[in-house]
């Protein structure tokens, strides 16, 4: 599909020149028809090839994204007002439609096929398609270009596009049929077609989408797992914590029981000492006593020393 601008044509139906036999043109061929201001307006010489022209990208393209039409002024600096780049930017996966600095000026004798040049294609792009130039068109055409790669694709203003070819038909007879539209009217049937966007770069959107969600989601039970596991080892740590201050509050209190048990039985000992010490003192005295035969002394003594064998043996 390619868009015309409309652009002022001849009336009559200029034919090429008589000398020109059918068939595919060459650069000789080409070069006296331009001369004549047919095939094409705005031409360039140094652009006309063997058995080609190339076109070279013109001033005006425009693309739809997200339903948006985008559009984008390309050529020299006029004036302050009027911001213009001298590169386009073709998106990855993208569909731009871009005009000519050539305009299409056809003999009622001759057609034109055009194709991208090759280097452009190498880099990713391709032309929408590949139409015939109808005898007798006269315009400016917008081309469909599909940068089909994932890389951004940058041509500037004036750069060679297209290669068109023209072909002389055989001479024109009864029947005849002209071009019912010279002039053409595909600007507004393009718009009234309604947003063409490259459906590859929808899906790829789409695509982009989902893994973005799913990437989130993951992200986001990642970061649950993770706090998860946090807490989890958290717990663990306390837990191991508890179980060894209890281990150690218990060691303390075992030691402060035997600690206790050591002093007290040092302190019973003690007291049996001394009373087994006492017990002794008192039977020597007794012994000491019996010999001088007082008897209520003697009596005295001997329940003293019950008391203190009785006080020792529950002692014990």
């Amino acid at each position: 599909m390619a868009i015309h601008e409309e652009n002022e044509c001849q009336s009559a139906l200029p034919l090429s020149p008589a000398d020109i036999p059918s068939g595919m043109l060459s650069s000789p061929q080409i070069g006296q028809c331009l001369k004549l201001g047919l095939l094409l307006t705005n031409h360039a010489d140094a652009n006309l090839r063997s058995a080609t022209y190339d076109m070279r990208l013109g001033d005006t393209a425009f693309r739809y994204e997200n339903e948006k039409r985008l559009e984008f002024h390309l050529g020299p600096q006029i004036d302050k007002n009027h911001a213009v780049d001298n590169t386009l930017v073709f998106a990855p996966n993208s569909l731009t439609f871009v005009n000519t600095i050539e305009d299409f000026n056809m003999p009622a004798d001759i057609i034109a096929r055009f194709n991208l040049k090759s280097n452009w294609v190498h880099k990713g792009l391709l032309l929408g398609t590949a139409p015939i130039v109808d005898p007798q068109f006269c315009g400016k055409m917008m081309l469909p270009i599909h940068n089909f790669s994932s890389n951004l694709v940058q041509i500037n203003y004036g750069d060679a596009l297209v290669a068109v070819e023209f072909t002389k038909t055989l001479p024109i007879g009864p029947g005849y049929v002209p071009n019912p539209e010279p002039e053409g009217k595909l600007l507004r049937y393009i718009d009234s077609a309604g947003k063409v966007e490259s459906s590859v770069y929808q899906a790829l959107k789409q695509n982009h989408a989902f893994y973005d969600n799913i990437q989130s989601k993951t992200k986001f039970f990642t970061i649950a797992g993770g706090m998860s596991l946090f807490l989890l080892i958290c717990a663990n740590m306390t837990l191991m914590m508890n179980i060894f201050n209890l281990a150690e509050n218990a060691r303390k209190q075992a030691a402060t029981s035997q600690m206790m048990i050591e002093s007290f039985d040092e302190k019973e000992q003690k007291r049996v000492n001394d009373e087994q010490k006492e017990i002794n003192s008192l039977k020597l005295e007794l012994h000491k006593l019996s010999q001088s035969l007082d008897s209520d002394k003697i009596r005295e003594l001997v329940l003293r020393v019950q008391k203190l064998e009785e006080s020792h043996r529950q002692a014990r």
